[in-house]
């Protein structure tokens, strides 16, 4: 597991503006405080005050920032362009004074009234960071001027002693700023995003992923409804922030795309039914558009849980699951591990007149379009083929989203049933409704309408039952029993796991030995008790199934520090036994299999 390292360290302002390589993304550039915090921000520095530290993310040498964003744009806006936030006047105030005892010691006093001219008009002209600390910028103004202030600034020393009293009113003095530089895993930016960011764009709790994903392209065209959404979240922070949000919104990219789908499932007024936990709020007043569209809620993450859901099977592994669209091809899987997601009753189908091919796929229709299976060819041709691809992918991806979220409106409505106030139970019941009508494929793109898969749906919709046992509320609100459920509903996907395993009995062939069993629970202790007797294991303990769990242990914890859930105790370690049953077979499959045992599945 890649350790969590944060380094504490000191440079200046300048240094960090020009030397330090920042990635902010387009969008963010152009949003900065409203004048009154910028000036609050200046006054601090110009006193010596310090202006709490910045706190970075550090990858190949590139710096994407987590805490500071504002302060750094700030900064920024007012070293390059001073007159932005301090004025000719507020600025002459406080320079006046010396320049008026630097023109009496050189005899230049009839200069005062034309050089204040000029003075103005250099400041006015400056437009590059630092660009105030260049004395041909100021030298090439004077020799603008009337002949008499020409000919009195014809000695660039002269100008370059000017150059030093303007300096010291625009320059600030106490730049010492702190840093907290972050090396750990890129999976834990938005947790480390959320509970560290003090002032940002209050897109969502996943912004620090637009400077990770600053590559990850889409075609505009392809997704004008989620492009569109974005621009109009866009317009709501408008009123805390600087900005021509529409204008300065940048290029097209995966992280806008999930604000925009994000966007519009908050556009659905009756979607409260189904989004019950407190992070899911109904706004106090609605907001409606100019092209008609009324945004009723305020959340900033439900569409990345659901895409990490459909995409990884778990709700916070958003950064594996978007990175892996992008990627020519898998990481090797391990064994039992799909490769396609959802019900896999149906054949895939011919494309509509008109759609392109090999990309999205009706159910019992005939053949399976022009792509031979198991190969991806994006890498082939020009990169905009390439994004194009990807975009339609997408584009399917996010209508199966805003699908689910209707039929499951309608079908709560239907019911007359109410779901529990947990983010996880929604996740749940719209990943159920799309896995019994869908194979996601994210290895090649593909999206294919299967014949509903009616086990799979009931499973997700059982909303009684999931209630009267407690699911994702008390000791089952976690992540890892979200996960184990939607394993659950997998396994009831055709050809997931050996068919005797659907039907109650787990299986697995150890050398000449097979071990079999009715649950988890009973399946593990006879595995790891005749594991014990055979084989000398203690060289393989720990082990972990992710970053966070372990299947085996010496103590009854888990990598993270949390107690096993359910944990049995086989001579002098424990095992978790915590799992789905695909989930269960095939982490004890990898884990004989590592240890170079002689490990098969038994239909």
């Amino acid at each position: 597991m890649e350790s969590k390292v944060f380094t504490l360290d000191q440079t200046t302002i300048k240094k960090l503006l020009t030397i330090f390589k920042l990635v902010i993304p387009d969008f963010q550039r152009n949003f900065v405080w409203k004048k009154t915090k910028k000036e609050q921000l200046l006054a601090s520095l110009f006193r010596g005050f310090p202006i709490g530290a910045i706190t970075l993310y550090e990858n190949q040498n590139a710096y994407y920032i987590i805490d500071g964003l504002q302060r750094i744009n700030t900064l920024n806006q007012y070293l390059s362009r001073p007159e932005s936030i301090i004025s000719f006047e507020q600025f002459y105030k406080k320079a006046e004074p010396d320049i008026l005892i630097f023109l009496e010691e050189k005899q230049l006093e009839d200069r005062s009234v034309s050089l204040k001219k000029q003075i103005k008009e250099w400041y006015g002209r400056l437009s590059g960071l630092y660009e105030f600390e260049k004395v041909s910028i100021l030298y090439a103004v004077l020799k603008k001027g009337d002949g008499q202030t020409e000919k009195a600034f014809e000695s660039l020393e002269l100008v370059e002693e000017l150059l030093e009293i303007l300096k010291a009113k625009i320059q600030i003095s106490y730049d010492d700023i702190a840093l907290i530089i972050y090396r750990g895993s890129k999976e834990d930016l938005p947790e480390l995003f959320k509970n560290i960011n003090t002032g940002s764009v209050a897109l969502s709790q996943y912004e620090i992923l637009q400077s990770v994903w600053n590559d990850y392209r889409l075609e505009k065209s392809i997704l004008t409804d989620t492009c569109e959404a974005f621009e109009r979240e866009l317009e709501l922070i408008q009123n805390d922030y600087e900005i021509s949000a529409i204008k300065e919104a940048g290029s097209f990219d995966i992280f806008k795309n999930i604000v925009g789908v994000n966007h519009l499932i908050c556009c659905k007024e009756e979607c409260d039914s189904i989004f019950k936990f407190a992070g899911f709020k109904r706004l106090a007043e609605p907001k409606t558009f100019e092209n008609g569209f009324t945004k009723y809620y305020e959340n900033d993450s439900i569409a990345f849980e659901l895409y990490s859901a459909l995409l990884c099977n778990a709700p916070n592994k958003i950064v594996k699951a978007i990175d892996q669209i992008y990627q020519e091809s898998y990481q090797e899987q391990g064994p039992g591990e799909a490769g396609v997601r959802g019900a896999g009753a149906g054949e895939a189908g011919e494309r509509k007149p008109g759609e392109r091919e090999a990309r999205v796929r009706g159910a019992g229709a005939g053949e399976a379009g022009v792509r031979k299976a198991g190969v991806r060819d994006l890498g082939e041709g020009d990169p905009q083929t390439k994004i194009e691809e990807i975009s339609y992918f997408i584009q399917k991806l996010n209508h199966i989203i805003l699908e689910a979220v209707d039929t499951a409106i309608k079908e709560v409505k239907s019911r007359k049933a109410e779901l529990l106030e947990s983010k996880y139970h929604a996740l749940y019941l719209l990943a159920g409704i799309i896995f019994s009508r869908y194979d996601i494929d994210v290895k090649h793109l593909t999206i294919n309408k299967t014949d509903p898969n009616r086990k799979i749906y009931e499973a997700c919709m059982d909303i009684e039952r999931h209630k009267k046992e407690k699911w994702f509320v008390d000791e089952n609100r976690q992540v890892g029993f979200f996960n184990i459920k939607i394993e659950e509903l997998l396994g009831l996907k055709k050809g997931s796991i050996p068919a005797d395993n659907q039907s109650g009995i787990l299986k697995i062939r150890i050398r000449d030995s097979v071990i079999s069993a009715n649950t988890v629970k009973e399946f593990y202790y006879k595995i790891f008790d005749y594991l014990n007797k055979n084989f000398d294991i203690r060289s393989s303990i720990p082990y972990a199934t992710g970053r966070k769990r372990y299947l085996i242990n010496w103590t009854n914890h888990h990598i993270n520090g949390d107690f096993f859930f359910t944990p049995i105790q086989v001579g002098d370690y424990y095992v978790e036994t915590h799992k789905s049953r695909s989930g269960a077979m095939r982490d004890v499959y990898n884990y004989i299999k590592s240890m170079g045992i002689d490990v098969g599945y038994v239909e």
